[in-house]
């Protein structure tokens, strides 16, 4: 799988398309606190996402879509509305 992180939407805009979002699972991770920003949860939250598809979605998917949101609060992060407006729950596919 080819993996496609986005911290922004600037990220958005430059690396995902339409083709990118039907052909993709999607791992949300997010923290708000600066330990939690340090102490690698971000990292650790990819790992495990990672680990979910690769083991029970073989083959399903072309990509992983990482929506990685740090900051207090998440306002540093992923605008308001724009993972739950593209992201298709795995119940929908």
């Amino acid at each position: 799988m080819v993996e496609i992180t986005i911290r922004n939407k600037r990220d958005f805009d430059e690396k995902v398309n339409d083709e990118i979002l039907r052909n993709s699972f999607n791992v949300y991770c997010r923290v708000s606190t600066t330990s939690q920003i340090e102490n690698t949860s971000l990292q650790t939250q990819k790992e495990y996402g990672i680990q979910y598809v690769t083991n029970n979605h073989q083959g399903k998917f072309k990509y992983i879509v990482i929506w990685s949101e740090e900051g207090k609060s998440g306002d540093d992060g992923i605008e308001s509305g724009i993972v739950n407006s593209k992201i298709t729950t795995e119940e929908e596919c």
